[in-house]
């Protein structure tokens, strides 16, 4: 499955992945409610500055909502039942001709009481994050962090490390690496503030992620359900390779064990699996 990605620019973010079984993602996803960025920080202008800043939404550039640390920023009350709304061009998952989903995620932090190392944040410059250990962190002179950051530093450099699952299909295409960056939508490596692109791109993934699970739309509700909710890491726990003298870590525990490697379990987030529902039909365009 392929996948699109949206984010909210707010210290709760929110992504809306689109996943088709077809060879190429032809329908943009766009999030309206709550506000969603496309990568947007607060740019005046009408297409954003940088489609790089912390994700790769493959959107045009003129969509999203500006935010960051400008006054149109949002507050949500605790408890608050918040609608979550979003369009997708072309109508893709709305009708029998496509085979696709659509899953929500989020996660959340707590603002200045987090460590750094893992803040959450917009940040106040629409560059992308630098992949350094000495600047990440960077601040301006008003003490605020010139990147914006959702996924971590540390996140980010086992995404660089961990082998990319060779089983996948990738059209022919000569990848640039071994390593999770290198997919067959992202086949140089190129790099989305700290996301990885493996886990952006394939759904449930297979490793251990930051994003937590809210709730899935899909097409073949009756076959895809149960697998989506039981693999959910809200529910179901996740491994990785830590230490292995491979030159990638492996996505296996016998192959990591017999390279001296520890096959280190991520616990279930220990909550509710997300909701699973078919996807609402609509007449296909023309």
């Amino acid at each position: 499955m392929i996948m699109t990605r949206y984010v909210m620019s707010v210290w709760c973010a929110i992504i809306l992945v689109v996943a088709s079984s077809s060879w190429v993602v032809h329908g943009d996803v766009f999030g309206h409610q709550p506000p969603m960025s496309n990568d947007r920080l607060n740019e005046p202008n009408t297409a954003r500055n940088n489609a790089q800043r912390l994700f790769d939404s493959q959107n045009n550039a003129n969509g999203g909502y500006c935010g960051g640390i400008s006054s149109s920023s949002l507050n949500y009350y605790a408890g608050s039942i918040i609608p979550i709304e979003w369009s997708i061009e072309g109508r893709m998952c709305e009708d029998d001709n496509a085979d696709c989903q659509v899953v929500i995620q989020y996660m959340c932090g707590s603002n200045n009481n987090d460590p750094e190392n893992i803040r959450i944040r917009d940040g106040v410059s629409t560059f992308t994050i630098s992949d350094n250990l000495a600047t990440y962190n960077d601040k301006d002179t008003n003490g605020n962090f010139v990147y914006g950051m959702h996924e971590s530093y540390a996140y980010y450099q086992t995404c660089k490390s961990q082998s990319r699952n060779m089983g996948l299909y990738t059209a022919g295409l000569n990848l640039g690496g071994n390593d999770s960056r290198y997919t067959r939508q992202n086949s140089n490596a190129q790099k989305f503030g700290f996301e990885c692109p493996e886990e952006r791109d394939y759904y449930p993934y297979w490793a251990p992620s930051p994003w937590k699970d809210i709730a899935i739309y899909t097409n073949n509700h009756e076959e895809l359900c149960p697998y989506f909710t039981a693999e959910s890491r809200n529910v179901k726990s996740s491994f990785s390779c830590v230490g292995s003298t491979a030159p990638r870590q492996p996505l296996s525990q016998i192959v990591c064990e017999g390279n001296g490697g520890q096959w280190v379990e991520s616990p279930a987030w220990g909550i509710h699996a997300p909701e699973c529902h078919p996807v609402p039909w609509a007449p296909e365009e023309d």
